[in-house]
C-alpha cells in the first residue's frame, strides 16, 4: 500500500525531533519571509500527527472550525490562540533579541 506524503509526514511527526526541525524551519520561514502560508500548515500538520483535530480543539478551547481557517490561512490567529495550539504541542513562545543587548 502507497502512503501520501502527508501520512508519511504525519508518521514522522511522531518523533518529537522530527516535529520540532520542521516546525523550526516553518517558524524561520514566517519570520525571514513573511510566510503565514507555511507556518499555518505546519500548525495543520502538527496538530493531525497527535491525532484528532477534534480532541486538539477540545483540549485548547478552540473551535474545531477555527482551527480549519488557520490551516487553510483563511483567519489569522490572535497571541493567545498561537500560545494555547504551542502549549498543546508541547512548545512555548520565547523572545530573544536580534542584536546582543549591552
Amino acid at each position: 500500500m502507497t502512503r501520501t506524503f502527508e501520512e508519511f509526514l504525519l508518521e514522522d511527526f511522531k518523533n518529537p525531533q522530527e516535529a520540532l526541525a520542521f516546525f523550526q524551519v516553518a517558524m524561520e520561514e514566517f519570520l525571514e519571509n513573511n510566510d503565514l502560508a507555511h507556518f499555518n500548515l505546519a500548525l495543520d500538520l502538527l496538530i493531525k500527527s497527535q491525532g484528532s483535530v477534534t480532541q486538539f480543539a477540545k483540549n485548547t478551547g478552540i473551535s474545531r472550525t477555527h482551527l480549519y481557517k488557520i490551516f487553510r490561512s483563511k483567519s489569522e490567529p490572535k497571541l493567545s490562540t498561537i500560545k494555547n495550539i504551542l502549549n498543546e504541542l508541547g512548545y512555548k513562545l520565547t523572545i530573544i533579541p536580534l542584536k546582543k543587548v549591552a
